[in-house]
């Protein structure tokens, strides 16, 4: 650890504000250069275990979790996976950005179809998360997650479980003091938020339709598509994709409905020509009878 003069802090400030401003600009692959730099000075000045480093770690490791997402957007699946593990020493510090880490590195695998070792990266986050369930942000995204990754793996159960969950800790953010008896609405609950509700409601009716839970899943989806058409719109991505799972799952009830209609009476019918071929026969045999 070294004295730090007035001009050592000046030029940690003007690295920071360079790389705020790249940022804005988006380009994420200049600033992050700049944070890193930052990083080495305020290690060689402060020393490893000082907050100022962690800080930098923090912030690093949150620009490396970014940039690797877009790379993975872009399918750049090399430089996504180098930049998560660079995330993952930088944050290993810090519980909440690990939790992130492991999230962003989940999506990763399972995009790599890795499915279980996706599932390992969000258990790990769960273990996090639970660590800190009051003051974590969106760990319903987390069990969202799981129930993408457990549906693949064909565990549709567990699956459901999830997606029940991330549900529960949507509500209980939803209705607090200052918006209970509002309702769901962009007013009271952030629009992303929203928009992981919509999705929640659409993940349980999916695992519902595998379950050939048939009456339940229409009701998730039409709960999700309530929300969404009210606070995200008709044309809406994920309206529109509630909408054509309500309407598809709704009309194979119907058609199912109709059939077993069908069926019963082709079976009452069936019986009914029994018992008036059993009545003609036993009549023919008591004629013969007679004769």
């Amino acid at each position: 650890m070294h004295a730090v003069s007035d001009e050592d802090v000046a030029a940690l400030q003007k690295i920071e504000e360079s790389s705020k401003k790249l940022q804005e600009q988006g380009n994420y692959n200049e600033a992050l250069e700049y944070l890193e730099r930052g990083l080495v000075i305020r290690n060689h000045f402060f020393g490893r275990d000082s907050q100022e480093v962690k800080s930098a770690c923090i912030a690093v490791g949150e620009l490396c979790n970014l940039l690797a997402m877009k790379h993975l957007d872009k399918h750049n699946y090399s430089l996504a996976q180098e930049l998560l593990r660079k995330a993952e020493v930088l944050t290993k510090r810090d519980p909440k950005s690990l939790a992130v880490t492991y999230n962003n590195l989940a999506c990763y695998y399972r995009r790599n179809g890795k499915l279980r070792t996706s599932l390992q990266c969000l258990q790990k986050a769960l273990r996090l998360e639970s660590k800190f369930a009051n003051t974590v942000k969106n760990q319903a995204d987390t069990y969202l997650n799981m129930c993408a990754v457990l549906s693949q793996l064909g565990r549709h159960q567990s699956a459901l479980e999830h997606a029940q969950s991330a549900l529960i800790m949507l509500h209980e953010k939803s209705f607090t003091n200052d918006n209970a008896g509002h309702g769901i609405t962009s007013e009271t609950i952030p629009f992303d938020r929203i928009t992981v509700l919509a999705i929640a409601y659409y993940n349980i009716g999916v695992q519902q339709e595998y379950l050939k839970k048939h009456d339940c899943c229409i009701l998730s989806y039409q709960k999700g598509l309530e929300i969404a058409q009210r606070s995200l719109g008709n044309d809406h991505t994920i309206t529109s994709k509630l909408k054509e799972a309500y309407m598809s799952a709704k009309s194979l009830e119907e058609s199912r409905t109709s059939n077993q209609v069908k069926k019963k009476m082709f079976e009452k019918k069936e019986r009914f020509e029994f018992k008036q071929t059993m009545r003609r026969l036993k009549k023919n045999l008591e004629t013969k009878k007679i004769l």
